[in-house]
């Protein structure tokens, strides 16, 4: 009788130590997403700049190509 009540205690304590650290591992998924999108948003916005300079010259370029 003890027995079967220790062993219940043990299932119910690795129960909550399985739902503990799934909840660790959901949070630890969402911290990488969120990395993971500033850097592409990051990414995004150093390709705009990187078009904007190619398709518009610096006025010093313009002077070069003058020239």
């Amino acid at each position: 009788m003890q027995a079967r009540r220790a062993f219940r205690a043990l299932k119910s304590l690795v129960r909550i130590q399985a739902v503990a650290r799934g909840a660790f591992v959901r949070r630890q998924a969402e911290a990488a997403i969120h990395c993971m999108q500033a850097m592409a948003r990051l990414q995004a916005r150093v390709r705009a700049r990187r078009m904007l300079a190619v398709a518009k010259p610096e006025p010093q370029e313009e002077q070069l190509l003058q020239s």
